[in-house]
């Protein structure tokens, strides 16, 4: 038997394994950095997530390619976390070239509010009857009593 000879990518699982084990932790890590770069620019290519991870440096020694990352996309779109799409030439993707191959996180942004607004007190349409020592309450309320439960 050759000890000079290297098992191929299919035998020995590919580029998701190490040492014949499913490298779980290289994974999620590229499924994160795919996921923060696409919400950094809004939309991007292939191209360009590859370039955005290559900036950081993570993987260091690991060289990231373009297959890699089209399968962590692929992945990320079954699990509807990501949105593939192209310009068609409507302008619905200015940043891309027309027929070009991108994709956008479906991630929601929360929404800002203010103060008042994140505590039950602050939209509560009792507000004005409420007392310390009365029937409507701070201490009988269920709107602030599931809020701090929260």
């Amino acid at each position: 038997m050759g000890a000079g000879f290297e098992a191929s990518k299919e035998v020995t699982g590919g580029e998701w394994y190490t040492d014949g084990k499913l490298d779980v932790e290289f994974v999620s890590t590229l499924k994160i950095l795919c996921l923060k770069s696409m919400q950094k620019v809004g939309v991007a290519t292939v191209e360009d997530i590859a370039e955005s991870i290559e900036r950081l440096g993570v993987f260091k020694g690991n060289n990231i390619d373009l297959n890699q990352i089209h399968q962590v996309l692929g992945s990320l779109e079954l699990e509807g976390e990501v949105e593939k799409m192209s310009d068609d030439g409507q302008g619905r993707v200015s940043s891309v070239p027309i027929g070009k191959i991108c994709y956008r996180s479906r991630a929601k942004k929360l929404e800002k509010t203010n103060a008042m607004e994140s505590i039950p007190c602050g939209i509560c349409p009792q507000i004005s009857l409420c007392t310390p020592d009365g029937i409507i309450s701070p201490i009988t309320c269920v709107y602030y009593k599931r809020w701090l439960d929260f």
